[in-house]
């Protein structure tokens, strides 16, 4: 395949991979209401990373956009999709409890952070370094309020 053909097919699945996220921390929402506006909340920024990610599309296609073909893992990304949706159908069958549901919303958001999934590098093209960093900072900023929920809770149980 030609390296545009497997920038847009990352592209897609990084972005297919926000929106699972989104749909999963939405079944919280609904599952969970007194966390219901949080859990909303993460789930529309959730949908509007897709949205950026979508929107290097066009960038890709013109050539403006280029990123090293092995800097991120189809594989990898698939799997991860999978066990997200594993969880979103825990969570419509109610088989999960607010902590667990905490639990795998940290799990998500540090997993992103740790690996490094939106690092910038100084070679990057300036609109996809903008894309990154927007999107490391939404999820530094998820990971922090989903540990504020936690210990939220954890305090209102002292």
């Amino acid at each position: 395949m030609e390296p545009t053909k497997d920038r847009e097919r990352v592209i897609e699945l990084m972005a297919k991979h926000e929106e699972a996220i989104g749909r999963l921390y939405a079944e919280y929402a609904d599952k969970f209401p007194e966390q219901h506006a949080i859990w909303v909340k993460l789930s529309e920024e959730e949908h509007q990373h897709a949205e950026w990610l979508r929107g290097l599309d066009p960038a890709i296609k013109k050539g403006s956009v280029t990123f090293g073909t092995d800097r991120f893992d189809p594989d990898a990304i698939d799997k991860s999709l999978a066990w997200v949706t594993f969880q979103t159908g825990r969570a419509e069958r109610r088989e999960i409890s607010m902590d667990e549901a905490l639990m795998v919303a940290m799990d998500l958001e540090n997993t992103l952070i740790e690996n490094k999934c939106f690092e910038v590098f100084e070679e990057d093209p300036p609109e996809f370094k903008r894309v990154l960093r927007l999107l490391a900072d939404a999820t530094e900023k998820h990971r922090m309020t989903v540990r504020n929920a936690w210990k939220r809770i954890s305090e209102s149980r002292e």
